[in-house]
């Protein structure tokens, strides 16, 4: 048995993973509710007491992987290998990047887990390097690469960082207008749940969650369309420049909850224009497949499948 979890910025989720490509007893808690990532963790462990040690975890968290310990980008909350393995009895803990956790999923995802952005499906065949991406509490990115008879390799990445250039005079004076920025966006500035509701605000807008924003734009509200409209097309562009950059031709597959919440205006078309450009690389995009991820939670579906070891 597995302790699996998997911790965002807003959202921890924990559960038990008996096999690879199933867990169950799942729990989310708010961050916000905890002052450590380890009460939360005793929160979860309250529910199903036990005298036996838990034989292995696989934890996911929203940072960089800086040895041993994880300081998640949009918290306080650290999480630390030595604290894990002295509070659940075994040496058997292995830490991710929640987008690698994610990553693992994607070689196991069929096409029902995904829905086509577009006229094609990523296919995880090791023909080709694939992208996960997603916006949430920031905006999460990794490398899918093929590995020949050894599988994949996923690789993390701080690209949610990268710097987010105006492509227009018109999008440069929005940017000026975007509150709580004092500098050039980066990508997560914009391409995230905070972002989405800081673009609403740019134009002009009230504060409103990216929820309230998404519900909006379903009733027909102009300015909330305008606003999911421009933000899709922010991400597609920045999606198709990481294609790019990477050689991730496969394929990009969409995660979280904003995205799926966004599906009917995403595949009108404005993120694909936005994604395949217009320059001399048009083509080479165009051929390459986008999808949303629909499937419940797959950063701990991808957490049941790496071999965790005693280091």
């Amino acid at each position: 048995m597995r302790l699996i979890a998997d911790i965002g910025g807003t959202n921890a989720r924990f559960a038990w993973s008996r096999a690879p490509g199933k867990f169950d007893k799942l729990l989310r808690l708010r961050v916000s509710d905890y002052a450590t990532f380890e009460a939360a963790l005793d929160a979860f462990l309250a529910i199903e007491p036990s005298s036996v040690a838990v034989p292995e975890a696989a934890v996911a968290a929203a940072g960089p992987l800086e040895g041993d310990e994880i300081q998640l980008t949009n918290s306080r909350w650290r999480v630390r290998r030595d604290a894990l393995c002295d509070r659940l009895g075994t040496e058997r803990v292995a830490l991710f990047n929640d987008f690698v956790a994610v990553g693992h999923s994607v070689p196991h995802l069929s096409d029902s887990d995904l829905v086509p952005i577009g006229d094609s499906m990523p296919k995880p065949d090791g023909s080709a390097s694939l992208l996960a991406m997603g916006p949430g509490t920031g905006l999460g990115l990794c490398l899918i690469v093929p590995d020949g008879e050894r599988g994949w390799l996923i690789n993390s990445t701080e690209a949610g960082h990268a710097r987010l250039a105006a492509v227009s005079q018109s999008e440069w004076d929005l940017f000026q207008r975007l509150p709580d920025l004092t500098s050039q966006p980066c990508a997560e500035d914009v391409l995230s749940g905070s972002g989405l509701a800081r673009l609403h605000r740019g134009f002009g807008g009230p504060s409103l969650t990216p929820e309230a924003i998404s519900d909006a734009a379903r009733r027909g509200d102009q300015l909330a369309q305008c606003t999911v409209a421009d933000w899709l097309e922010c991400l597609g562009r920045f999606a198709g420049d990481v294609v790019l950059v990477t050689g991730s031709f496969g394929g990009v597959l969409l995660a979280g909850t904003i995205l799926r919440q966004l599906r009917e205006f995403i595949r009108d078309k404005t993120f694909r224009r936005a994604f395949e450009g217009s320059g001399r690389m048009t083509g080479k995009l165009r051929d390459t497949p986008t999808a949303i991820i629909s499937r419940d939670e797959p950063g701990l579906l991808g957490l049941t499948y790496p071999e965790v070891r005693a280091t």
